[in-house]
């Protein structure tokens, strides 16, 4: 008995930290992550079926849903045109579902998880905080990992351009973590750690120079704004700060400016898709540039509309099943729109629709409209505000989904 004791200490410990340090190691690239995503996956089975507890933790709604979805891409990958290619990116995806049940288990069955997990967090922003602001001053971070491209801070990931999405998806975590661990009772308190931490990390999204980040990053302060706001409307205020905050960080910095407003601007119209024209020479009129170029305007940038179109031209070759998770970089080269073509097409949504048909996007679709309105109906119901922690990871979903 004490040894099944010991033993079972010592593999729910070893979970713990090995689920802790997923996303400390991220910016190592995929692969390690993977590992430890995997094994932690086979270990926490191990643990549930040798204490006969893998029913209380699999035998759910929520399991039937992923048996549905998995099911799904699986035989989309069996009916791609390119099976093997396909079915290495789906047949091993249920290890995504058993790692985020294992997190699950280890919130619910242990007091110390939390708090690592929440201590690696704040490491990590504070060492991507610091060594993105050190390269963006010196062209080169603290590991020496240079700048890649101009008006974009990469810090610790090098050559891949997703500081922003790393911090913009993983800051509704930390922010859950932060309102339950330490002003639980202060909703004053909780208040102004929310608006401090948000204004501390724009200039680290802005660094970044995703714009698809800066969106979900400033959606994010707003959602959560929201339950604050209904609590007590003075908190209003802080919308207010925030805007002037983040007017003065874009307007009052040339590459801020630059990367946010002018080159978005220029990738609508169209301009940034000829060679004639030097969208770093400030002394160009910019009306005089559309006018001898081109009045079209694209839907984000001339490559994503382009995208876009590939997408629903996969999509009308196969609407019911799509044709193979991980297949969009071989299907769109065989239309016809030129430039439309990449691994995937810069949307989560579009990617899911032209790789698994209708029926894939169904499902993640209904789910996202699910949490959007439980999202919703909680944060306008009576007393919202005690269920802060479990908002705002509700909004983790929302800027994930």
């Amino acid at each position: 008995m004490f040894l099944n004791y010991y033993y079972n200490n010592i593999i729910i410990y070893t979970l713990g930290i090995l689920a802790s340090l997923v996303p400390f190691l991220l910016f190592t690239g995929p692969a390690i992550p993977d590992i430890l995503v995997s094994f932690t996956g086979l270990l926490f089975l191990f643990y549930l079926i040798l204490n006969k507890k893998f029913k209380e933790y699999f035998y759910n709604k929520y399991s039937l849903v992923f048996i549905i979805f998995y099911s799904v891409i699986v035989l989309s990958s069996i009916l791609s045109e390119n099976i093997f290619y396909s079915l290495s990116s789906s047949l091993f995806y249920f290890r995504f579902f058993v790692f985020s049940i294992c997190i699950y288990f280890l919130c619910k069955e242990t007091k110390f998880f939390l708090k690592i997990f929440f201590s690696l967090l704040i490491i990590i922003f504070l060492l991507h905080y610091i060594n993105s602001v050190y390269q963006n001053y010196n062209f080169v971070d603290l590991f020496g990992n240079h700048i890649v491209r101009i008006n974009r801070v990469s810090g610790l990931f090098g050559l891949e351009l997703v500081l922003g999405s790393f911090i913009s998806r993983l800051l509704p975590l930390l922010l859950a973590l932060c309102f339950l661990l330490l002003f639980k009772n202060s909703v004053l308190k909780q208040f102004l750690l929310f608006n401090f931490i948000f204004i501390f990390l724009t200039y680290l999204i802005l660094l970044s120079g995703e714009r698809s980040s800066i969106f979900y990053f400033v959606l994010t302060f707003f959602l959560i704004n929201t339950i604050f706001i209904k609590h007590d409307f003075r908190f209003v205020i802080s919308i207010f700060i925030y805007f002037i905050f983040f007017i003065i960080f874009v307007f009052f910095n040339e590459n801020f400016y630059n990367r946010i407003l002018s080159t978005t601007i220029n990738q609508f119209t169209g301009v940034s898709n000829h060679t004639n024209v030097d969208l770093n020479n400030n002394d160009q009129n910019f009306d005089e540039l559309v006018n001898t170029n081109t009045k079209k305007i694209y839907l984000y940038s001339y490559h994503h509309e382009k995208m876009i179109l590939n997408s629903f031209e996969i999509f009308k070759k196969y609407p019911i099943i799509g044709s193979g998770p991980k297949t969009y970089r071989i299907e769109c080269k065989k239309t016809k729109i030129i430039d439309g073509c990449g691994t995937h097409p810069h949307n989560f949504y579009l990617q899911l629709l032209s790789e698994t048909g209708i029926l894939g996007f169904g499902i993640i679709f209904f789910l996202y409209l699910f949490t959007f309105f439980y999202f919703i109906k909680k944060t306008f119901a009576k007393n919202s505000i005690n269920n802060l922690v479990s908002l705002t990871i509700l909004v983790s979903f929302l800027i994930n989904l």
